[in-house]
Order: structure tokens, then sequence, then C-alpha cells
């Protein structure tokens, strides 16, 4: 009897299975993507890496010094350009709509969002400090899937529905692939990502002429866990940068964010930076008093930067004394008006019998709080290592 409940299960199968259901899920993922890239294009914002991240691009520094977890979501929507925008597109409304005949509306839903968390949760365990954005992994996701699918009921497809599947979706996501480890500043590991769990989606999921059960899958557990955790990391603001300490001179030690490689080197200062709008300058000059380093600094360095073209705006802060153990500091806060927006930058003096430090933290006004917030934290790392 079981045999015969199958052959009729396929039969049902054969005879029912078609292309025809409206994509509303992939036309509401379209549509979100496109308004979100509408948005950003509109941003007055020059620097188009301050845009992205403003919008909602994959940062790992923004996450991991901020704890905007919540991008882990926005960056599979946010898009470079038109182009990147309507190449994703069409292949998401083209084989996720694929994805919404072969499955339960509600199994695709979780395919989509599943291929998306999994490709964002790649990029950022890869540890990849770059900016990440768009819906490929999401593109590949759809077609490794319905590849998947395509191979696991090879022989209950029609002809024209394995050629759909198999000549086209599976080349297509190789290539997407492929043509990323030949190109630069493309995110691979989400893309790998994406398509990994884009099979295992295939693997798992039962097609709904197939399926008998009608109770919510067992994979919207795994996404209700995923999407607490960001709920709960972004509202709470966890952060889980790490620190990595240097000497400047024998007394003073300073720790800068893991996530702030050094971009610039000479024999008496460093430059961190980490992609986000957020630089550390450290300079090390002869022993002296602090206040001296001050107001020299104000008459010469201060007053030129006053008079340069592409500063507008400058206002200085209320100094701020800081007494760090047995050395003594002084933090003096600007504000200014810049080629890359209006930014904020802290500058910290420190002074030790060896060598007087010059630190000016720098930021974008746009994410104040987030910088003040994280140089707060800095500053308190400095003074708990003397």
């Amino acid at each position: 009897m079981q045999i015969r409940a199958e052959s009729a299960e396929h039969f049902n199968f054969r005879t029912h299975f078609a292309f025809s259901r409206v994509p509303l899920l992939s036309l509401g993922w379209v549509l979100v993507a496109t308004l979100l890239t509408v948005w950003s294009r509109s941003d007055p914002v020059f620097a188009l890496a301050d845009r992205f991240v403003d919008f909602g691009a994959k940062s790992t520094a923004a996450m991991t010094e901020s704890g905007e977890w919540w991008r882990l979501v926005s960056a599979n929507f946010l898009h470079i350009g038109w182009l990147h925008l309507v190449f994703n597109a069409c292949i998401i409304l083209g084989f996720g709509g694929v994805l919404e005949n072969v499955y339960r509306r509600s199994d695709a839903a979780l395919v989509l969002i599943t291929v998306g968390l999994g490709t964002t949760f790649a990029s950022t365990l890869t540890a990849s400090e770059g900016l990440s954005l768009g819906g490929s992994g999401v593109a590949i996701g759809c077609l490794s899937c319905a590849t998947t699918f395509a191979l696991r009921h090879f022989f209950l497809l029609r002809p024209r529905h394995r050629r759909l599947l198999l000549l086209v979706a599976g080349p297509l996501a190789f290539s997407y692939v492929a043509l990323g480890y030949r190109s630069a500043g493309v995110d691979n590991a989400g893309h790998v990502g994406g398509a990994l769990v884009g099979v295992v989606c295939g693997l798992w999921l039962e097609a709904r002429l197939l399926s008998r059960e009608r109770l919510p899958s067992i994979g919207w557990i795994v996404v209700l866990i995923a999407g607490v955790f960001i709920a709960f990391a972004s509202l709470t603001r966890f952060e889980s940068c790490g620190w990595r300490t240097l000497r400047p001179t024998d007394r003073i030690s300073v720790d800068v964010p893991e996530t702030m490689p050094l971009i610039s080197k000479g024999p008496t200062y460093q430059v961190f930076d980490n992609g986000n709008g957020t630089s550390l300058l450290l300079e090390v000059f002869a022993p002296g008093p602090v206040d001296a380093a001050v107001q020299d600094y104000k008459d010469t360095v201060f007053l030129r930067f006053a008079e340069s073209e592409d500063v507008q705006h400058l206002q200085q802060g209320a100094l701020e004394r800081l007494h760090l153990g047995s050395v003594d500091g002084v933090v003096l806060p600007l504000s200014f008006e810049g080629p890359r927006g209006a930014m904020v930058s802290w500058h910290v003096w420190v002074s030790a019998d060896d060598a007087l430090l010059h630190a000016v933290w720098t930021g974008r006004r746009v994410r104040l709080a987030q910088n003040e917030v994280l140089f707060r934290s800095w500053l308190s790392r400095l003074s708990s290592s003397h």
C-alpha cells in the first residue's frame, strides 16, 4: 500500500508541477532592495564607502565595535549601483520565483532568509574587514537550491523543467562563484556561504506537492534563534571588538581595536583606520609639559588647519584633564566639515618621562554616538595600561 501511495504522490507531482505561481516573495525582496538603493543614492555624502556604511552595508568594524548586528540583514538589500541591483534582481525574480513554485510559500521564504543570513554570517566569520553589500549571495543561494532540488527529483521532473534547472541554474551558480574569485573586491566567502546554505535547503526541504507536512519547518526555529540573536545584540549594542597593545614609548602603552589595521607608518607616527570613517593617529615627540604642547598645537597646526580651503566650521571644545596614574594628559575635542562631510576628532596628549604622546581619534559626526563610545573605551584602556 505504501508503494501505491508513493506512486500516487509521484504521479500527482509529475502531473501538476508547473511554474505558474506569482513570485510574491521575490517581488517583495526586489522592491525593498530597489527602495533602499534609491534612498542610498539620494544621500549627499560624496564618499561611496561612507554612504554604504550609513545605509546598512555589512561592516565588521561597525558590528564588533558598535554592536550594529542588524547589518547582517540589511546588507543583502543594499547595492552599489543599478547594474549590480538589476543583475541580482533578475536572478532572484527568476529562480526565487522557481522556489516559490517548488516549495510551500513559507519554505520559500525560509530559503530567502537563510541564504541571506548564511551569506553575511560567512563573510563575518572569515574576518573580512572591508564593506560587503548586495544580494549576490541570495541569488547564488536560490540557484544552488534550485539545482539541488532538480538533482534530488531528476526522474520526476519533466524534461523542460529539468533543462531549466540543471542547464541554466547550475552553470549560472558555478559561474557566479567562479567569477568572484577572478575579480577584485568581491566577497567570495559570502558567495560560498550563500551557495552552501542553498544546497542544504535543497537537500532538506520537500516539494509542496510531495510533502504532507503542514506544520512550520524546523528551519524556522533556526531563523528565529538567529533573529533573536541579531535583535538582542543590536538593541544591547553587544560589542565583541578585540584589542591589541602597542608600546610607542617605554612608559606608555596604547590599545588599538583589531578592526583598525595599520595603513601608514613613519619614524615617529602610526595611522590606523577601520574603513568605516574612523581613524587613529599616534605621534611621539620629545618629552615636555602637556600644556605647552597643547598651546603649541593651537598656535601652529590648529591655525593652519582652520585656514585650509578644505576645512569649514572648525570648532574647539573644552579641555578635559586626564590623570593616568603617574602621568598626566589632556583631551581637546574638535568638530569641522571636510571633504568627507562633518567630522569630529579628539586630540589626546599624554606626557611621560621619556616622551610626549599625541593621539588623534577622528570619526564622522553622523556616527557621533558610536565614535564617542569607542573613543571612551579606548581612552579607558589607555588609562588602565599605565
